[in-house]
């Protein structure tokens, strides 16, 4: 926790840019997650199906 304080007092700004770096990265994470959720769901969807299919055949 010290090492972080020291971080936020350093007047050389580099903490500022590790922090902003951070945020474009977990933002660019959101928009990510929120582009491809829609097929990940579809897949996860038709995973289940096909699993409850073959659990419902009895694996024949």
């Amino acid at each position: 926790m010290r090492r972080f304080r020291d971080l936020l007092k350093d007047e050389s700004g580099i903490a500022v840019e590790y922090m902003l770096i951070i945020a474009v990265v977990v933002a660019g994470i959101i928009a990510a997650t929120a582009v491809f959720w829609p097929k990940f769901q579809e897949g996860v969807d038709t995973l289940g199906g096909n699993v409850q299919k073959k659990l419902g055949d009895g694996m024949k």
